[in-house]
């Protein structure tokens, strides 16, 4: 560590004056040369001991890629001033110049044998702090660095620092000069977008001085530029991990696209706040590349961000703004895919005025629903006012209205307000999920306190109880009927279920719940009382369904329920609800129907495998994606089935059961489209499914994926393509098997 610390030392403490020139003899002492009166410097003058000092200052310019310019009279015509570090001078077009200045080595002119060893041990270098775009730095003649491609002229690098090759004493002129020259590549249609990128002239300070001295400032001058930009890291990370946090909640709950949108806007914006600083050096250094994809970028927060907020605020997301939308992204990709720099910076204005609509508008509305007291608004205002008031300070900062702080970063107060505005959307949507979920509560309470007092009211009125019930058992009414009384015989039993009935009935008051649901039975109800069928009992938004006329009357039946509610959901749509999906289940066999319970209260009751084999039926058409199922004893009852469309979708064995019963899917019911679609995969479909009961994995996967690529929304194709993957990842199918599919849920 001494001999280290000694040699430091040496570096920093000027050469030892000389006295005389013999061999041997040490310098004159600092100030005992004057400079040379035959040149003018304009970058400085260098000293004995070789001190850090700036070469910056006023230096010559022209236009062109002329080699003979680095020996060029900078005299001459085509040559003008120009400040470094400045602005690009008007004078001079934007592509291709040179630019020169000289530094003045008054006491190089001594003759002295030891200067050239002295000059080597002080190995003198130039640092350029930030370079921007591609440049060649000369001394002397001599090609010392380079920055970048002078010849890629759609390449604009990240600014960083550059020092040169160590500076040869023959560079040093006869007359005690150093002639420096910069051959630059200042790209045109980036230097419109930001003179700060644009080849030396827009650089920070150049250095002169000893290698080890530069090395050492540079890196201090770099490790404190990365201080300043330090938090915009953890800044973009935090929004990336609340970004996926919403995704992954939306994930779980497809029905909350709120989330989808914020997730999406968040994490988009988290990687453009770390684009312009070093955390992404690593990936690539190309900074035209970044902010193209941070221009990108912006096309994709305007359009995520309408997305999120309009319905978000209660505003309907109209033609107009879906035009708007499909422009902007329009215009991302525009950007994105042409090759170079020119499009991205010529189309800066008309970019710029695109995203005031969403800019203007945004704020409008948040000011109009914080004056109306909409919760959501009053945070989001909230979050625009610590924006509004980062860039107003950062401006002011910028102009020197203010003083300079600990965060003294203009760009790092205008990320700071737009994180603060973009999680308070984060919070805002947080605030309302608590309230649903509040709401919801009180509205469950309710409900149970309703169901309650229905329960009471059917124990006192037995009248509730289907006529068509007291036929079967032989009862004229519910006098006659006896804890008991029963008959065995063979029916069709439906289930029916709505889909996401929870996610449908939050945010609904209990009026409207019921409103909701007995206009949903009564449509049901309908085409089951028209086949002859009754309805035993509701159980939540539940039908189960009795029907006593054979087969053909229950999948009538589940047909015309299916067609009904089609009618019902085109209503909804008018009204501005969203449409309900059903599942429906049939079975056939025998049952047994009586009254069961005990001594002051009887009930009326079905009982049997049929019964529990068709509500298993209706929970299958969730993994099937069908809207109805129909179990082998239904099917094998019917008078003609051809007269329906009919395709089978699995045989399987359910969870409690020995037998296996083969599963049909009704697609009677579909969308023309969807139905259409079915019918022209049916034979691939089923061909596939017998390869799968013989044991063919291959075949059956290389079926249900041809079903998959001529109908994406084939559900049952698909689940049966991830069992063969299954089934093939574990090593194929399990020994015995027989061709069925083993449920372990219900």
């Amino acid at each position: 560590m001494t001999s280290s610390l000694a040699l430091l030392l040496s570096f920093l403490a000027p050469l030892a004056p000389p006295s005389a020139d013999p061999p041997g003899a040490p310098f004159p002492p600092p100030g005992a040369i004057s400079p040379p009166t035959t040149a003018e410097s304009t970058g400085g003058t260098i000293t004995e001991d070789f001190a850090r000092q700036t070469i910056g200052g006023l230096w010559r310019v022209r236009a062109g890629d002329d080699p003979a310019f680095l020996h060029d009279d900078v005299q001459g015509p085509g040559w003008v001033d120009t400040l470094v570090p400045g602005v690009w001078p008007e004078a001079i077009p934007r592509g291709h110049a040179w630019m020169r200045t000289t530094i003045s080595v008054p006491w190089a002119v001594v003759n002295h044998p030891d200067l050239p060893s002295r000059w080597a041990k002080a190995r003198p270098v130039i640092a350029v702090m930030e370079a921007g775009n591609a440049f060649e730095l000369y001394v002397g003649g001599k090609q010392v660095g380079v920055f970048g491609d002078v010849d890629d002229e759609d390449r604009a690098d990240v600014l960083r620092p550059l020092i040169s090759d160590p500076i040869p004493f023959s560079a040093v002129t006869s007359d005690g000069r150093l002639e420096v020259a910069l051959r630059v590549w200042r790209t045109p249609a980036f230097a419109r977008m930001e003179d700060h990128y644009a080849g030396i002239s827009g650089a920070d300070e150049i250095w002169f001085g000893r290698t080890d001295d530069i090395e050492v400032f540079v890196a201090s001058e770099t490790l404190r530029a990365q201080r300043q930009q330090f938090l915009f890291g953890p800044l973009g990370f935090l929004l990336f991990v609340v970004g996926a946090y919403h995704l992954q909640l939306y994930r779980r709950r497809r029905q909350l696209r709120d989330y989808l949108w914020l997730g999406l806007l968040l994490v988009v914006v988290s990687v453009i706040f770390t684009l312009h600083t070093w955390w992404w050096d690593a990936v690539s250094l190309d900074m035209g590349f970044r902010i193209k994809i941070s221009m990108v970028g912006g096309f994709a927060v305007a359009v995520l961000y309408v997305q999120f907020l309009w319905p978000f605020l209660g505003r309907p997301l109209t033609r107009p703004w879906r035009i708007y939308q499909g422009g902007q992204v329009a215009f991302g990709v525009v950007t994105l895919l042409v090759p170079g720099l020119s499009f991205m910076t010529a189309s800066a204005g008309p970019r710029a005025l695109s995203w005031l609509p969403w800019l203007v508008m945004s704020v409008a509305l948040v000011l109009a629903q914080a004056a109306k007291r909409n919760p959501e608004a009053l945070t989001l205002l909230g979050g625009l006012t610590v924006f509004v008031g980062c860039n107003l300070y950062a401006a002011l900062q910028n102009i020197g209205a203010v003083p300079v702080g600990a965060l003294d970063s203009v760009m790092m107060w205008m990320i700071a307000g737009a994180a603060a505005f973009v999680l308070s959307m984060a919070l805002s949507l947080s605030n309302r999920f608590v309230r649903v979920y509040a709401s919801l509560d009180e509205l469950n309470v309710d409900l149970e306190k309703k169901n309650h007092v229905l329960t009471s009211m059917n124990t006192a009125a037995s009248r509730f109880v289907p006529s068509e019930f007291l036929k079967i058992i032989g009862r004229e009414n519910l006098v006659e009927v006896q804890r008991g009384d029963h008959v065995q015989r063979e029916m069709s039993v439906m289930f029916s279920d709505i889909r996401s009935f929870t996610t449908i009935v939050e945010g609904m008051t209990p009026d409207e719940n019921f409103t909701f649901i007995n206009n949903y039975l009564s449509t049901m109800e309908g085409p089951i009382r028209a086949e002859g069928g009754f309805i035993d009992s509701y159980i939540g938004d539940a039908i189960m369904a009795l029907f006593d006329a054979g087969a053909d009357a229950a999948v009538r039946a589940g047909i015309g329920d299916l067609r009904a509610l089609k009618d019902h959901n085109a209503d909804r749509i008018r009204a501005g609800e969203r449409p309900l999906r059903v599942g429906i289940g049939v079975s056939t066999g025998q049952l047994m129907l009586g009254t069961i319970g005990g001594k002051n209260r009887i009930n009326c009751g079905v009982i049997g495998d049929c019964v529990n084999l068709a509500a298993r039926i209706e929970s299958m058409t969730k993994m099937y994606g069908a809207s109805f199922l129909i179990s082998e004893f239904t099917h094998d009852r019917l008078s003609d089935p051809s007269v329906y469309d009919i395709r089978v979708v699995d045989r399987v064995r359910a969870k409690g059961k020995t037998k296996p019963v083969t599963i049909y899917e009704v697609l009677d019911g579909l969308d023309d489209d969807a139905r259409a679609a079915r019918l022209a995969s049916r034979e691939t479909f089923e061909g596939a499914l017998k390869d799968f009961q013989a044991g063919e994995l291959g075949a059956a996967s290389e079926g249900f994926q041809a079903v998959c690529a001529a109908d994406a929304d084939d559900v049952a194709a698909r689940l049966w393509v991830e069992r063969c993957t299954q089934y093939t990842a574990a090593g194929g199918l399990p020994q015995n098997f027989d061709g069925v599919v083993e449920l372990l849920t219900k």
